[in-house]
Formats: structure tokens, C-alpha cells, sequence
């Protein structure tokens, strides 16, 4: 059997499993999101008073959460998927590097639910994008490459250190308030534009927001970094896999 087709069994396994018999549990995973929403909303509305590049905050908060909360599900899932699959790795000895692969096909189904509402929130607001929202399908790439290299390196160095379950939420919730989600770049850019060049998220939410509220090309100047960090930490991720990966069956 193929790479990619142990992957795709893998996947609809974990979906089936999921979302039996429960088709609304498909958009359970866009509850968090959309509290996390209603929070910002209040707070960046309210209180700070922060701009939305002209377009409604719901929308414009809303626009970015879709795309980290594809990240950040992976990477937390990732942390244990390994342990999870188990009997598989001991007993079929599949290629383990299926495993976190298959998480992230898996969370393209919330990631496509929340889509479906973002859709809703662009059609309430009159914001439906134009035709450059096919640039979405590059800018998703690479941050496809992101989160897998990322997913590689936490599913290989967990079952050595198993903290890092734990203190991971921790981690993404700080990396998420120095990624432009909650506030323009902007901001970021006029304030700490280093943060900018070193945070590969942070050109993938920026051209995410602008092609979708904007109708807007990515920039260059925004999506490169992103891209040779991704490739960095994709190939990183990807071989700290392979060189830890024969002693995790031990391990685990």
C-alpha cells in the first residue's frame, strides 16, 4: 500500500470514528473559534478599540481564527497521535510519518466547516471575495508545509518529553497574539516589525485576510519569509522525524 493511501485510510478511519452517525459534530470543532470571536469582538471592540482595516471586526477576527485554528488543532493533536496509534506502529508497522500526515488531512474537515460559516459572515456583511481568492490555494500550501513540519517535530519529541503536551496551548496562545489575528499587521509592522520576518504565521494570516476581505494579491514582501520558513522548518521537522522515529516503538 502507498504513502498516500495509508494516509487517506488513516484520515477517514479518524473521521469515521469522529463524526459518526453525528453530521453537526462536524462544526462542533468551530464552537471555540467562535466563542474566541465573541471574546475579541468585545475586547478589541470595547475596550481597546483596535482598527479592522475597514471591514466589520466579526469578519475581520473571524477571517484570521479560521486559519490558526487549522494550525494550532494540528499541532495539539500531533502532540499525541504517535501514542494514540500505538498498536498500529507496534503491530503493523506502518511508516509512522503516515500518522501525523493523516492529522492533518483530518483537520481539514472543521477547517472546511469553518470556511462554510466564514462564507456566511462574508455574505451577511456584503464581503464575498473576488477572483483573487484563488490565491488562497497557494498561500494554504505553505502553511500546509508549516504546520506539517511542525506536526513532524512535536510527534518525535513527545514521547521523549512529554511535558510539551501540556505546556503547548501555552505556547500557541502567546504565539497567536505576536501572529496579526486579533489586531492588523499592520500594527505589527509599524510596532515590532521583526516579529513580522521571524513569525512565518504572520505573512500567511496577512495574505490570507487580505485576499479574502480585500480581494488583494498576496505581497511579496509579506509571503516570502513565510515561504523560506516554512521550507526551513518543514525539512527540519521532516528529518528530526526520520532520525528519531526508529527508536519511538521503544519508547511508546
Amino acid at each position: 500500500m502507498s504513502i498516500f493511501r495509508i494516509i487517506w485510510a488513516l484520515a477517514t478511519r479518524d473521521l469515521k470514528t469522529r463524526y459518526k452517525s453525528r453530521f453537526m459534530s462536524i462544526f462542533s470543532p468551530t464552537i471555540q473559534p467562535f466563542f474566541s470571536l465573541l471574546v475579541f469582538t468585545v475586547v478589541f471592540t470595547k475596550i481597546i478599540q483596535t482598527h479592522s482595516e475597514g471591514v466589520p471586526y466579526p469578519v475581520f477576527n473571524y477571517c484570521a481564527l479560521v486559519f490558526w485554528s487549522f494550525t494550532a488543532s494540528t499541532l495539539v493533536i500531533s502532540c499525541t497521535c504517535l501514542a494514540n496509534n500505538q498498536p498500529l506502529i507496534s503491530r503493523l508497522r506502518i511508516p509512522m510519518m503516515t500518522i501525523p500526515a493523516s492529522v492533518l488531512l483530518t483537520q481539514a474537515v472543521p477547517l472546511i466547516a469553518s470556511l462554510l460559516i466564514l462564507t456566511g459572515f462574508l455574505g451577511v456583511f456584503h464581503h464575498l471575495p473576488g477572483i483573487n481568492v484563488l490565491y488562497l490555494i497557494p498561500v494554504f500550501f505553505i502553511q500546509c508545509l508549516l504546520t506539517l513540519g511542525l506536526a513532524f517535530l512535536l510527534a518525535c519529541i513527545t514521547p521523549y518529553v512529554r511535558e510539551i503536551q501540556n505546556i503547548l496551548p501555552t505556547i500557541l496562545f502567546g504565539w497567536m497574539f505576536l501572529t496579526p489575528v486579533v489586531y492588523s499587521a499592520e500594527i505589527l509592522k509599524q510596532k515590532m516589525g521583526w516579529i513580522f520576518w521571524i513569525n512565518p504565521m504572520c505573512g500567511i494570516i496577512a495574505s490570507a485576510r487580505g485576499i479574502v476581505l480585500h480581494n488583494q494579491a498576496p505581497l511579496a514582501v509579506d509571503l516570502v519569509p513565510s515561504i523560506l520558513w516554512s521550507i526551513v522548518i518543514f525539512i527540519f521537522g521532516f528529518s528530526q522525524f526520520k532520525k528519531l522515529s526508529g527508536n519511538i516503538a521503544d519508547v511508546l
